[in-house]
């Protein structure tokens, strides 16, 4: 793709706006919050169950391989918890494409991240 694709402002929004690039944006945001402040952010299963458990999720981040996972345990834990995180109000989530750098990205932490809200 040529940079002239980029000088069309409504090209460019569209293709801003594609799940792969909010993606990205989230997990760049995700590593930038994990070196700034170590507090906000948590991966794994277990610390991401710890903030759930306390209500304290903003933004939840799941691989979409977890959820697809053909280990049947596995795959239920995942999909309950993202069950329990869409409960809580106003929290934001995304399922991460495990076929995307950002979604590969996510599969490092394990799978699963969040902004906590404190």
């Amino acid at each position: 793709m040529s940079g002239s694709q980029f000088a069309d402002k409504d090209a460019f929004s569209k293709i801003e706006g594609t799940r792969y690039a909010t993606e990205s944006k989230l997990i760049v945001n995700f590593w930038e919050e994990l070196d700034e402040n170590p507090d906000k952010v948590h991966f794994g299963f277990k610390a991401v169950s710890k903030c759930l458990k306390r209500n304290n999720i903003d933004c939840f981040l799941v691989s979409d391989a977890k959820l697809r996972s053909s280990d049947v345990l596995e795959r239920a834990k995942f999909i309950k918890m993202m069950d329990s995180v869409r409960r809580i109000n106003g929290c934001r989530y995304y399922i991460f494409s495990s076929l995307h750098e950002s979604g590969e990205s996510l599969d490092s932490l394990g799978g699963v991240a969040c902004f906590s809200k404190w």
